[in-house]
C-alpha cells in the first residue's frame, strides 16, 4: 500500500501528530510518505511540496486568487485576527498533481489550511479512499478552526458571528458552499482525536454522511527521558523547594483561556497564606503581561524548539494547568502524561477524554476561575495525591496512546476503505 500524508506543517500540535503517525506507520512496515507545504523537521519519507513551474498562466491565476479571497474577506466589518483564526479554502497550490498523490492508493489528509485548494483537490482525487483526521473544526466550517459557542456550521454558515456579520450569503457561506461541492461523492473516513470533535462533526451537514472514528493521539513513551527533578530546576534556573505549575499554549486567543488562569491565580492568591509556595513556570506563545500582576513569581521561557529544555520543563514540574475553553485533545496533556504529570484542566472538548478526576488528574467547570483555583489548590495541598497521579498519567499514556496502537487503528481503517 502506498500511503501519502497531507499537512500544511509537520510542526507544533497538528503538523506533530501528523508527524508522529507516519513515524508510527513507517515502523510497522507502511510505505508511508508526508508531503509538507513547508518542511522543518528531518525524518524518512518526509517530502516539501515544489509548486509546478510548468503551469500555464499560473502567476495570473494565482494573483486572481488572491485578489479574489483579500476582497472577500475585506467585506467583513471587523478584523479577524481580534478572533479566532479563520482561513479561506482557496490556495494557489495544486497538492493533487503532485506524484506522490497520484500514485497513492490511500490518502491520509490532516490540517491542510491555507495548502490544499479544496474545489480542485477534491475533483482530482475524486475516487481515490482517503482518510482526513480532523485536528480543528475547519474543515467542516464556513473558515473558522475554532466555533465557540456557534452552531452555524450544523446548517450551511453565514451570518458569521465571528465575523460580527448580519449577512446570510456572506464570506462564511460561501467557503461552506465550495466545500459541500468539494466533498460531494468522496471516499472519505473521517477520523478524530476526540470524542467531542467525532461528535461535531457528526453533527455538521458538510462531514454527517461520511463514517466517523475516534483515533487519539500518540506519544512515544521514550518522548520525555527521565531527569531528577533537582537536576532540571537546576538547569532551568527554578527553585528547588517550590510547587511548580507549568502552562504551555501555542497561540494567544480567548479560545486558551489566559484570563481564566489570570483569575483563577489571583483567586489563589486570595486562599492560601503563603504565595511563595508556589512557582509558575511558562513556555510557549503566551501573553506573559496578563502575569504582570500574578501574586507568584513566575518564569518564561518562551517558544522552545529544543526537545532537551522541553524534557526539563516536564520533569521540573510538578502539575499541568490547561484553561483551554475549547480544544482537540491537546498534545500539551499527552506530553505532561508521558512526563508523569498530572493536569489540571476545564471540562470542555477532549480534555475529559484524558483528564479522570482523581486518577488522572482534576476537572474544573468550564469558565469558572474560582473553581479552576480551588482544583490548583487542592494540587498544591496534596503532594502524595498529586505525585499517585502522575504515575497513573504515565501508565495511561503508555498504554492507550501508544504509537503503536494508532498506528493498528489506522490500519483497520484504510483496509476498510481498500476494500469497500
Amino acid at each position: 500500500m502506498q500511503l501519502v500524508h497531507i499537512s500544511t506543517i509537520d510542526i507544533y500540535g497538528a503538523g506533530n501528530a501528523a508527524c508522529g503517525l507516519h513515524e508510527a506507520l513507517r515502523d510497522v512496515g507502511v510505505q508511508s510518505h508526508m508531503l509538507v507545504l513547508k518542511r522543518h523537521v528531518s525524518a524518512q519519507g518526509l517530502v516539501e511540496f515544489v509548486p509546478a513551474r510548468d503551469v500555464p498562466f499560473g502567476r495570473l491565476r494565482n494573483n486572481l486568487l488572491r485578489q479574489r479571497s483579500d476582497c472577500d474577506w475585506s467585506r467583513s466589518s471587523v478584523v479577524r485576527s481580534k478572533y479566532e483564526k479563520m482561513t479561506d479554502d482557496r490556495t494557489m497550490h495544486r497538492v493533487e498533481r503532485h506524484q506522490l498523490v497520484r500514485s497513492a492508493d490511500v490518502i491520509h489528509l490532516h490540517w491542510i489550511a491555507e495548502y490544499v485548494n479544496y474545489l480542485s483537490f477534491f475533483a482530482g482525487v475524486r475516487g481515490k479512499p482517503m482518510v482526513w483526521t480532523l485536528h480543528d473544526m475547519n474543515p467542516f466550517t464556513g473558515g473558522c478552526h475554532y466555533a465557540s459557542n456557534c452552531t452555524r456550521y450544523e446548517q450551511c454558515c453565514g451570518a458569521c458571528p465571528q465575523l460580527q456579520s448580519l449577512v446570510e450569503q456572506d464570506v462564511t457561506r460561501r467557503i461552506w458552499q465550495r466545500k459541500q461541492r468539494a466533498f460531494a461523492g468522496q471516499r472519505l473516513h473521517v477520523a478524530t482525536p476526540s470524542k467531542w470533535l467525532a461528535q461535531c462533526a457528526e453533527r455538521s451537514t458538510l462531514l454527517r454522511g461520511f463514517p466517523v472514528s475516534v483515533i487519539p493521539n500518540s506519544i512515544p513513551s521514550s518522548a520525555f527521558p527521565s531527569c531528577s527533578r533537582e537536576e532540571s530546576r537546576r538547569v532551568l534556573g527554578l527553585p528547588p523547594e517550590k510547587t511548580i505549575m507549568v502552562f504551555s499554549a501555542m497561540g494567544t486567543g480567548q479560545r486558551k483561556g489566559a484570563v481564566y488562569l489570570q483569575q483563577a491565580l489571583a483567586r489563589l492568591g486570595q486562599i492560601i497564606t503563603s504565595t511563595q509556595s508556589l512557582s509558575l513556570l511558562i513556555f510557549g506563545s503566551f501573553p506573559v503581561k496578563l502575569l504582570s500582576q500574578s501574586p507568584f513569581p513566575f518564569h518564561s521561557l518562551g517558544y522552545l524548539n529544543d526537545p532537551a529544555r522541553v524534557t526539563h520543563c516536564y520533569n521540573a514540574a510538578d502539575f499541568l494547568v490547561v484553561p483551554s475553553l475549547q480544544d482537540n485533545l491537546p498534545n500539551v496533556i499527552l506530553e505532561a502524561f508521558a512526563a508523569a504529570i498530572p493536569v489540571v484542566g476545564f471540562r470542555v472538548g477532549g480534555i475529559p477524554d484524558m483528564v479522570f478526576p482523581g486518577e488522572t488528574g482534576l476537572l474544573a467547570t468550564p469558565e469558572n476561575s474560582d473553581d479552576l483555583a480551588q482544583k490548583m489548590l487542592w494540587m498544591l495541598e496534596h503532594p502524595e495525591e498529586r505525585r499517585r497521579m502522575g504515575i497513573c498519567a504515565q501508565v495511561l499514556a503508555r498504554t492507550e496512546y501508544s504509537p503503536q496502537l494508532q498506528a493498528q487503528r489506522y490500519l483497520e481503517v484504510y483496509d476498510t476503505l481498500l476494500h469497500s
